[in-house]
């Protein structure tokens, strides 16, 4: 083996382990905040479902992609304008959820917020749900 072939195997060798544990890191770095689950989206002008995973924190329902390196947001809505739809059984296949339920999820009609389309598990709905239909913590409180 030449010096070049054991460089360029060094090389995929060392790739091979970063990737996967930067990817773990940001997902920690991410959940820190919060609950995270994993969900699959779809836009309305897509038919492709597209795995990530959503934070459902304190003030706002956060979507990122399964694999990037930023840690901010690609979608993001506020908790008191989310709309959360009913569910609807999924025909197609949902990448990495095998019993998927799909959920629009919108903002407040005329407002820049983004619409969607989440693909995910019952038990995830569930906890959606019971989060978009809470109030923040500290919302409600009176001193006397």
């Amino acid at each position: 083996m030449t010096g070049a072939e054991t460089a360029l195997v060094v090389l995929l060798a060392g790739l091979l382990l970063v990737l996967p544990a930067t990817l773990w890191f940001r997902h920690r770095v991410i959940a820190t905040a919060a609950a995270v689950a994993y969900v699959a989206r779809r836009s309305d002008r897509s038919g492709r479902w597209h795995a990530g995973f959503v934070r459902l924190g304190t003030h706002r329902l956060d979507w990122f992609p399964l694999v990037g390196w930023s840690t901010q947001p690609s979608l993001s809505w506020p908790r008191g304008d989310v709309a959360v739809g009913a569910p609807s059984e999924v025909v197609e296949r949902v990448p990495g959820i095998p019993v998927a339920v799909s959920v629009p999820i919108a903002g407040p009609i005329g407002t820049a917020l983004p619409s969607a389309e989440l693909g995910l598990s019952r038990e995830v709905y569930t906890a959606l749900r019971s989060w978009a239909e809470s109030t923040p913590p500290g919302s409600t409180v009176h001193v006397a």
